[in-house]
């Protein structure tokens, strides 16, 4: 599926066809400058005054993430998900997500793209790993970060997308380094780490170690088998 000049996975950023294909990262990158751009000067000076412009880059970013799969996986759940934090973080509506909206309900009046059900097991995955992610970098051991998210998935969607802490565990890595799922946001997730105080990240460290303990222990039907 082809999307707009700036999104479409087999487009590059100008269009031509004769240039290499543009790759995830750099498609992010490109609709997270597009909405950046469009953010009026008089409005930024204000973020900046109130040390909150690095907030607008993150919600920038997850949207550009967002859209980013929307094309990649004909989702219009995705394109949903952008609009959504569009709205909540008052960021511009560019033209990339006018365009991928608009698409998104094409492909729903023809019943075409991704469904709800692959859409939710997605966004389901993302908690699941960015939960190891954050007790990861609060100290928490890569066995014990992944039986309490095996734990919380099956707690909080009711057993409807299920996953063996040995399957957490295996396919964490992955789904950190690769830019269409969780690369954005553990790129976040260090950047805030890394700015804070010796006394600062001991605390955090503690407070997630405890949010780590706050469900009973992983039963043994979902702690699974781990095998390289």
């Amino acid at each position: 599926m082809k999307g707009p000049t700036l999104a479409g996975p087999s487009s590059s950023l100008s269009g031509h066809c004769n240039e290499p294909p543009i790759t995830p990262n750099e498609q992010i990158a490109a609709f997270r400058n597009e909405i950046l751009a469009a953010i009026p000067e008089e409005y930024i000076e204000r973020l900046e005054d109130q040390e909150a412009l690095a907030l607008v880059g993150r919600d920038a970013e997850i949207v550009a993430l967002y859209l980013s799969r929307f094309w990649h996986f004909e989702s219009p759940w995705w394109a949903d998900e952008a609009l959504r934090i569009v709205f909540a973080s008052k960021l511009p509506a560019t033209k990339a997500v006018e365009t991928a909206f608009g698409r998104a309900a094409d492909l729903r009046l023809r019943d075409k793209g991704q469904n709800k059900g692959q859409f939710l097991r997605q966004a389901w995955e993302d908690r699941a790993f960015f939960l190891v992610a954050v007790m990861r970098e609060a100290g928490v051991s890569a066995n014990e970060a992944s039986h309490q998210a095996a734990r919380w998935r099956d707690e909080f969607s009711v057993g409807a997308f299920t996953a063996k802490a040995s399957t957490i565990e295996k396919e964490f890595p992955k789904w950190a380094n690769d830019p269409l799922r969780g690369k954005v946001w553990c790129g976040q997730l260090s950047q805030e780490t890394e700015g804070l105080t010796p006394a600062q990240k001991a605390d955090l460290i503690q407070a997630n170690k405890l949010r780590a303990r706050i469900l009973p222990p992983c039963p043994d039907g979902l702690r699974g088998n781990r095998r390289d």
